[in-house]
């Protein structure tokens, strides 16, 4: 019982994302740099296991791509780990496919040469890469400390006024 009572479970995680064209790749004229887009990502616990190396695989990515909503369509082994999505390969990662505007796209990381990697939004029918960057967030525990505060208190005072009245 005690031991239950030590073990931290795990739990899901969400990473929010946005990414704009990469304006010095863009500056080149080889891409067309038109594509934006932001949203969330929802992941399992990490695994530890051959596949995802310690890594969270992505459950679910909702948001807006170019200012249409988009939807997740899942594939391969899709995981994020520090802000980065990684699969079982070395050179590129397992691209982290959705649908918007009725088209399919991916979005995915390539790892070739020193860190920082490239990323990419890549048009699947047409085969077209556009470089991107790409900035993933999670909520500061600070700003989580502050909410659950703010929570407390107003839980205080709404058994406070019921007592009273």
């Amino acid at each position: 019982m005690l031991a239950l009572l030590c073990v931290q479970p795990t739990k899901a995680d969400e990473f929010n994302f946005t990414f704009t064209p990469d304006q010095a790749a863009c500056a080149t004229g080889y891409y067309s740099c038109i594509d934006s887009g932001s949203g969330t990502f929802l992941t399992d616990p990490p695994r530890h296991d051959a596949v995802y190396r310690d890594t969270s695989p992505i459950t679910s990515m909702t948001g807006v791509f170019d200012g249409s909503g988009l939807s997740w369509l899942p594939q391969g082994n899709q995981a994020l780990s520090g802000g980065s999505l990684v699969n079982s390969g070395y050179c590129c990662t397992s691209p982290v496919v959705f649908m918007a505007n009725g088209q399919e796209w991916s979005l995915q990381r390539l790892d070739v040469g020193p860190a920082p990697y490239t990323w990419l939004i890549n048009y699947s029918a047409g085969g077209t890469l556009e470089p991107i960057d790409l900035v993933i967030t999670t909520p500061e525990p600070s700003t989580l400390l502050f909410l659950s505060i703010g929570l407390l208190g107003l839980m205080g005072l709404t058994l406070l006024k019921n007592r009273l009245s």
